[in-house]
């Protein structure tokens, strides 16, 4: 899914990973519904950010 200089590689398919962002927003949504407090909801966020590819600086 990387590319060796940090990039998403091209053969990534772009669908695949909206459709993991939402479903990452949606699971945040239902567990703030559910009374997750924000510390809860904050670090699955930034862990779901972790695992996205990104470009290396």
């Amino acid at each position: 899914m990387t590319a060796p200089n940090g990039d998403i590689a091209a053969d990534t398919d772009p669908g695949k990973l909206a459709a993991l962002v939402l479903a990452v927003l949606r699971g945040i949504e239902a567990l703030g519904k559910a009374g997750a407090g924000e510390e809860t909801l904050t670090d699955i966020a930034w862990t779901a950010l972790a695992v996205l590819p990104r470009p290396a600086h």
